[in-house]
């Protein structure tokens, strides 16, 4: 899609396509993480209290979960998040599932896009 989200050195949160960024407003505090990979489209970010947001129809919505440091997105129904105390959970698209005995501090993930 030639699209790209980032979070600026400010603190602002950036979308472009095809290289023109534009402001995106995230009001919900300041965002320490970002993951806009999900092959949807999703796009969900962690402001510095730990809250989960995502993002559509032009606006930001709360999901469930707190205490969030790092999030990896695949889809809106398949995304990992890591907590202030390195636990690792899973979404399902309803609810977080604690993965046990695994610990991070930062987390991401890759998905094949090619059919073949």
């Amino acid at each position: 899609k030639n699209e790209a989200w980032v979070i600026a050195d400010d603190g602002k949160v950036l979308h472009g396509k095809g290289g023109n960024f534009q402001p995106v407003a995230f009001t919900e505090g300041k965002p320490v993480a970002l993951d806009a990979a999900g092959a949807d489209g999703s796009v969900f970010i962690v402001n510095d209290k730990g809250d989960l947001f995502s993002y559509a129809d032009n606006g930001w919505a709360q999901l469930p979960g707190q205490n969030f440091t790092d999030i990896a997105v695949q889809s809106a129904n398949i995304a990992w998040a890591v907590d202030k105390n390195r636990q690792v959970y899973h979404w399902d698209g309803d609810s977080w599932t604690m993965e046990q005995g695994v610990h991070l501090s930062t987390i991401s993930i890759s998905w094949n896009c090619n059919d073949s």
